[in-house]
């Protein structure tokens, strides 16, 4: 069970547990794997640089924030929670930019990548708005979580005429 700290799981480092780690408090992060189950009161980072972090299985509950930093497109460098067995979410994704990263539209980041069925969903995602008129879209798939990089839906040259109004808004790609 961790309170408050940080426990740090470093590249190609493998930590094997029997009862669930409880992060409770504190953070949870790294590049490493954790070869049981994880559940997430607090946060959790696949990162350090951004990356994968692998665990056995995840559960976060609604105080859980999963921590996701996109720093470039390719797998690698962007941070990814992996082989979640069954992930179960809830609470919040936070997105962050790094490394001066700017997603083009219809770039997709794989934040949750597993071999088993996701359940539930995050309840809210911050750091969605990346850029000008750009949106990480989240899309739920049976394996993982994708973002989707896509326009912002924002209302554009809003023009009246006494009771009539016309406006334009770029399409969503994606």
């Amino acid at each position: 069970q961790q309170l408050a700290g940080s426990t740090y799981i470093a590249t190609n480092v493998s930590v094997s547990i029997s009862t669930p780690l409880n992060v409770q408090g504190g953070l949870l992060y790294g590049l490493g794997t954790v070869n049981g189950p994880v559940s997430n009161s607090a946060f959790v980072m696949p990162a350090s640089p951004p990356g994968p972090l692998s665990v056995g299985t995840y559960v976060q509950n609604q105080a859980g924030v999963l921590n996701a930093l996109l720093g470039g497109a390719a797998v690698g460098q962007y941070s990814q929670l992996t082989n979640p067995g069954s992930p179960a979410l809830a609470g919040t994704l936070n997105v962050a930019l790094t490394n001066g990263f700017i997603p083009s539209l219809g770039q997709t980041f794989y934040v949750v990548e597993g071999n088993y069925p996701v359940s539930g969903s995050f309840s809210a995602i911050t750091g969605a708005h990346v850029a000008d008129h750009i949106v990480l879209v989240p899309k739920m798939n049976y394996y993982n979580v994708a973002l989707i990089a896509a326009n912002d839906p924002s209302v554009a040259n809003l023009q009246q005429a006494g009771r009539q109004a016309t406006f334009s808004y770029l399409s969503t790609a994606g």
